[in-house]
Parts: structure tokens; C-alpha cells; sequence
């Protein structure tokens, strides 16, 4: 199959396809190419598929992260906005009751 694979390409590039050495040699330079493009294709995908993989898990810890970070701050401002609604309320009710208090003692 390569041997018809590098005949081809040889007729294709107007050389002389029955010629034996030029036939070995074009074979010889297949499997160097395909050599090649195995060795740093293998490498090249490998390096990309972990660049890719950490970049998802940054992204996915920078969302987690962010996410985190907008429960805690909406948690604190309700927190400490109940707390001054609480606070409120004491103080009105502590100023009703001593409203009713003058009034009791006034009257």
C-alpha cells in the first residue's frame, strides 16, 4: 500500500514511478514524514490537551471562587441588613414604651 502510495506521488511529480531506487527512496522519505508527524504531532496534541485542561479548571475555579465570594457578600449585606431592621425595631418600641410611660405619668 505505500509502496502504491509513494508510485503515485511519483508519477504525479513527473517522475519515473518503475525505477526501484527512486521507488526506495521516496518510501524511505514516507516513513521519515509519517515518522515525524507522529512523534511531534503526539507531542504537539499532548501539550495542547494540557494547556486546554488547565485552562477549563482555572475557569471552573475562578467560577466556583466568584460564586463563593457573591453568596458570602449578599449573605453579610442581608445579615447585617436584618440586624439593623432588628435594631430598629428595639429602638422604636423602646421609644414607644417610653412614650407610654410619660404619658402614664403625666396624666
Amino acid at each position: 500500500m505505500a509502496t502504491g502510495v509513494v508510485k503515485t506521488t511519483l508519477s504525479i511529480f513527473g517522475k519515473d514511478s518503475s525505477d526501484m531506487k527512486t521507488v526506495t527512496i521516496g518510501f524511505i522519505t514516507l516513513m521519515l514524514i509519517l515518522l515525524i508527524i507522529n512523534l511531534i504531532g503526539t507531542k504537539l496534541l499532548t501539550l495542547i490537551s494540557n494547556i486546554s485542561t488547565i485552562g477549563k479548571v482555572g475557569a471552573l475555579t475562578i467560577t466556583i471562587i466568584a460564586g463563593i465570594c457573591i453568596l458570602i457578600f449578599f449573605w453579610w449585606k442581608s445579615y447585617r441588613r436584618n440586624e439593623s431592621i432588628k435594631k430598629m425595631q428595639m429602638e422604636i418600641i423602646l421609644f414607644q414604651h417610653l412614650q407610654l410611660q410619660y404619658l402614664l405619668l403625666h396624666l
